[in-house]
């Protein structure tokens, strides 16, 4: 957890403890929280004070501090002497781990090649080696890597990235109307999401969700659609074409900032609702 600005810390009762202001990257939603520190090491978690950031935290973040203070955390490369599932275990240096780990992944490019090794890497790694692993695999040889967000958010960023030119954050305070697809928000997953919708419903927005499941934001959605599986697509091409027909759109903004809208509207002639 990065730290905040020195100049937000609050000492708390003449005790010496500091809160700090820091970002959570146990994931991809970096939520802004506060970390108490006594002796230079995080004792407590919390939500920061402020309105909007107030319940923006997870239990990965509550429970942080006892992961980092844990007894069995492991500080120290080991390296197994005994039998497989025995546990026993001795200590070596970090040059010995490193010489071991080479040469045994030698052995494996020499006999079968560098496309026989493969990497699946954690959101909880990658967030962290800035892409040290991919370029790893990269000098390797070897185009087998993976990480979480082919099985997340991978998609989304795609097309956003084609549509957009980036991945820009849903204006979901500012929204009169929210559409979610399969996505349920949580108090203890996704938490600045889930707080932001909450607070857009409080100031009047609608609530579309669009899921086969009747999740729990589906209960507080003002429609609920129970979608069957892979029929997104139709729902948003029809909701397209309603748009189109009853020229709902910016044409300004289409005129001078779109390509290929007309190719657009030739397929969504397929989409009648």
């Amino acid at each position: 957890m990065p730290d905040g600005l020195s100049g937000q810390e609050r000492f708390e009762d003449g005790s010496g403890s500091v809160l700090k202001n820091v970002v959570c990257t146990s994931c991809d939603g970096f939520c802004p929280v506060a970390a108490k520190v006594e002796d230079g090491q995080v004792v407590k978690v919390t939500t920061r004070d402020h309105p909007i950031l107030k319940d923006v935290i997870c239990m990965k973040g509550a429970y942080a501090p006892k992961h980092f203070a844990h007894p069995d955390r492991i500080l120290y490369p080991l390296k197994r002497v005994g039998a497989r599932g025995d546990g026993q275990w001795e200590r070596v240096t970090w040059d010995e781990a490193m010489d071991d780990i080479a040469e045994r992944l030698q052995a494996v490019i020499d006999k079968y090649g560098p496309e026989a090794f493969a990497v699946g890497q954690s959101g909880a790694t990658g967030l962290s080696d800035h892409g040290l692993c991919r370029r790893f695999m990269n000098h390797v040889g070897s185009p087998n890597w993976i990480s979480g967000v082919a099985y997340c958010a991978g998609n989304t960023a795609a097309v956003n990235r084609y549509v957009y030119g980036w991945f820009p954050r849903g204006d979901v305070l500012n929204s009169k109307c929210i559409v979610l697809l399969g996505h349920d928000p949580r108090r203890h997953s996704w938490t600045m999401e889930y707080k932001a919708i909450r607070m857009a419903q409080a100031a009047g927005a609608k609530l579309i969700v669009a899921d086969p499941r009747r999740s729990g934001n589906a209960e507080r959605a003002d429609i609920w659609l129970p979608l069957r599986a892979g029929t997104d697509a139709a729902l948003l091409l029809g909701w397209l074409r309603v748009i189109v027909d009853e020229e709902l759109y910016d044409k300004e903004f289409v005129r001078d900032w779109t390509v290929g809208f007309d190719k657009l509207v030739e397929r969504l002639q397929e989409y009648p609702v």
